[in-house]
């Protein structure tokens, strides 16, 4: 009885995967529009690729979290040496790291402020964010764009500074063509963002399993060109959340 309970909870958890890709943040035409505006200014997408490693380096939670908390100390001290990709994967050890996190709703409402030019409410809810989460690039894409707007330009600049190395971060980890060099993501979210960035807008996804790994297939298509393409994502890492979360629940 309990070995068929345990293969009920995977189902359950393959569904909720699959549900999350059929509704994938972002979606709703005015959150897209701003997400649109955000990023068009910001560069054309262009970067040197490389093939990622085979496999997330494992390490000792506590380590992790100490790690974390000094590689965030130095890009609060603007350390322009600082590896986000170790920023990004150091976060995921934290207890602080849900991969799934329920503030969709939240991320709407700052951006329409944002939309609307209410700069300083926007900024706030951001920075609100940004003291659970400093590896949100949405946050960071939205102080950047408040600050700009309120004409602080130093904090602009700060903002700017991490929400690219966020991006590039995820950028040089794959080309994304293929499922072996495929992009490695902590988020869904980041998959959305990534795409917001190069111009790209989702028209299809599915869950993957190959070899081990977990992978996201989006069907793309670029808004300005019309060209479609496919493009691989590894969501290893939040599988591996659902997996351990799943079996606090079951003990």
């Amino acid at each position: 009885m309990k070995k068929y309970f345990r293969i009920l909870i995977g189902l359950v958890a393959i569904l909720v995967v699959l549900l999350m890709g059929l509704f994938p943040p972002w979606r709703e035409p005015s959150v897209r529009t701003v997400l649109k505006s955000v990023f068009k200014k910001k560069g054309s997408g262009q970067s040197s690729f490389k093939v990622p490693e085979t496999s997330f380096p494992i390490s000792d939670r506590k380590t992790n979290i100490s790690k974390y908390s000094a590689l965030l100390d130095r890009v609060k001290r603007f350390d322009r040496t600082v590896d986000f990709k170790e920023l990004r994967y150091a976060y995921t050890e934290t207890p602080e790291y849900k991969p799934y996190d329920k503030g969709k709703k939240v991320k709407e409402l700052i951006l329409r402020d944002l939309e609307q030019k209410q700069y300083q409410q926007a900024l706030k809810q951001a920075l609100s964010r940004l003291e659970k989460n400093y590896v949100d690039i949405v946050a960071h894409l939205v102080c950047r764009r408040s600050y700009q707007n309120l004409n602080d330009s130093k904090k602009a600049e700060f903002h700017e500074y991490v929400e690219l190395g966020l991006i590039d971060s995820i950028l040089k980890s794959g080309d994304g063509l293929r499922p072996e060099t495929a992009f490695k993501v902590i988020t869904v979210d980041e998959e959305y963002i990534l795409l917001g960035f190069l111009g790209l807008k989702c028209e299809g996804q599915a869950l993957l399993k190959i070899e081990g790994h977990a992978y996201d297939r989006l069907e793309v298509k670029h808004g300005r060109t019309g060209r479609k393409k496919v493009l691989f994502f590894n969501v290893d890492i939040p599988m591996k959340w659902i997996r351990k979360t799943l079996q606090k629940e079951t003990k």
